[in-house]
């Protein structure tokens, strides 16, 4: 087992695997939706299977996503693991939340890298597709730094959580379409019939 290769073992048998007298506890955080805390206690399970202790924290919304400057949970980086819900951007992927200048400090505390993650590979390839005009090649760059956060386990998507949306045949014009587009992108067009 991996774990064990690496010097984490059970010494105590309270069932958390140590090493070097600390003991392999993970702080998991997601606020109070319900999908949220019923997941919690599963993953738990799983990880005690393996003998990694996970503490489970949830707070409200306004704790869990509040700023940096307001202590909120990810913002200021108090978790090992946190659950929360997010859309890609459109047209590109979120690509300003995964600069390492996006990490929320004392001198930045505006950033939005809640993840807390700096990757240089990442930084490399989000500054190239800023740059690469065809569409072909800034697909692959994508493609790319998806497989490094996947391969890295930076973001697991666990579930999709789309969004419906439906609208009176009153409302005139309202064209909602697209994965991460606004639903409200041509609002500036919708009318209301009779």
């Amino acid at each position: 087992m991996l774990l064990e290769e690496a010097g984490w073992v059970d010494t105590n048998g309270d069932g958390c695997r140590d090493k070097d007298g600390e003991e392999l506890v993970l702080r998991f955080v997601t606020n109070q939706r319900a999908l949220r805390l019923a997941v919690a206690p599963v993953l738990q399970q799983q990880m005690a299977q393996v003998g990694a202790c996970l503490d489970l924290f949830n707070y409200t919304s306004d704790q869990f996503f509040g700023t940096y400057a307001e202590g909120g949970i990810t913002a200021t980086g108090q978790f090992d693991i946190a659950e929360w819900s997010t859309n890609p951007d459109f047209p590109d992927p979120n690509v300003r939340q995964w600069r390492c200048g996006e990490i929320a400090t004392d001198e930045n505390p505006a950033g939005i890298n809640d993840q807390q993650v700096c990757d240089e590979r990442l930084e490399e390839l989000l500054d190239a597709q800023t740059v690469t005009v065809d569409p072909t090649a800034r697909a692959e760059i994508f493609h790319e730094i998806d497989r490094i956060i996947q391969e890295e386990l930076y973001w697991l998507g666990v579930f999709s959580d789309p969004d419906n949306w439906a609208t009176n045949p009153r409302v005139l014009n309202a064209r909602i379409s697209g994965v991460g587009q606004n639903a409200f992108w041509n609002a500036y067009e919708w009318d209301i019939a009779g």
